[in-house]
C-alpha cells in the first residue's frame, strides 16, 4: 500500500499488528492460495494458518521493517508496492485476495483491482475492508465541530488517499469489473441518543453510520 510515510513507533501497533480476526469469515474454506495485500506483520496470515494449516499464503508489503517481520510467518513476502507486484504474481494462481485497510491508501484502487484479475483462479474473490467516511463519529465532527482533523489510524487517517461510503465502496468494484456478492458493516458502534433520535426521525436512514468499516466479498465478472 501507498503510504505518504512510514509509520511512527506509535502508528505502528495500530496498522502493523492488528490480527482482523473479524475479517478471517470471509475468506473461503476452499481457498487454497491466499494473497495478501498490505500484509504488514503478517497477523491477518498468521491467524488464518491457525486453523488453516494447508493454506498457501502470499503477501505484499511495501514497507520493509514489516516484511522482514511477515517473511518469518507467511509462505512468500514481496516487499514492494501492489502496483509493482502484480507483474510478479503468477496468472490464474490465488483463490482469495485480500486487502484489509489497504484500498483506500492506493493511488488508484480502481486500476489495481482491474489489473488483478489475471491472478485469480476460476471462482476466485477478493474479500476488503474499507474505512466508513459516513462514520457518525466523523459526521459530528464536521456537522457540530465543523472540522476534519486527520488522526494517526481510523477512518480518518493521515495516509488516506481515498475516502468512501458504502455506496461508493460498491461503485469502486462495480467500475473495477467486479460483482459485489456481499457488504457488510463491521466494527458497530451505538449512537449516542441524539443521533439515534435523528436517525429515528429519518426511517433509519443513517444506519449505515454505525459502522466504522464495511467488509466486502467481489467477484471479478468475465
Amino acid at each position: 500500500m501507498n503510504n505518504l510515510a512510514d509509520p511512527s513507533p506509535s502508528e505502528s501497533l495500530c496498522r502493523y499488528d492488528e490480527t482482523r480476526d473479524d475479517m478471517e469469515c470471509y475468506v473461503p474454506a476452499t481457498a487454497k492460495h491466499v494473497l495478501d495485500v498490505g500484509c504488514a506483520h503478517g497477523r491477518f496470515g498468521m491467524g488464518l494458518l491457525k486453523v488453516r494449516s494447508d493454506l498457501e499464503i502470499w503477501g505484499i508489503e511495501p514497507v520493509a521493517a514489516g516484511a522482514d517481520v511477515a517473511a518469518q510467518r507467511l509462505t512468500k513476502v514481496l516487499n514492494t508496492t501492489i502496483e509493482d507486484a502484480v507483474p510478479r504474481l503468477p496468472e490464474g494462481y490465488f483463490d482469495c485476495i485480500t486487502f484489509n485497510d489497504v484500498l483506500e491508501h492506493l493511488t488508484d484502487p480502481w486500476s489495481v483491482l482491474s489489473v488483478l484479475k489475471p491472478s485469480m483462479s476460476p471462482g476466485a474473490i477478493v474479500v476488503a475492508s474499507i474505512p466508513n467516511i459516513r462514520y457518525f463519529k466523523v459526521i459530528k465532527e464536521l456537522l457540530q465541530e465543523a472540522d476534519f482533523r486527520y488522526a494517526p489510524y481510523g477512518v480518518l487517517d493521515k495516509t488516506h488517499l481515498r475516502f468512501f461510503t458504502r455506496k461508493s465502496m460498491q461503485r469502486l468494484f462495480t467500475e473495477s469489473g467486479y460483482r459485489v456478492d456481499r457488504i457488510d458493516g463491521i466494527r458497530r458502534a451505538a449512537f449516542p441518543w441524539k443521533f439515534g433520535l435523528l436517525n429515528l426521525l429519518c426511517r433509519n436512514a443513517f444506519d449505515d453510520a454505525r459502522y466504522e468499516r464495511f467488509a466486502i466479498v467481489a467477484s471479478p465478472v468475465n
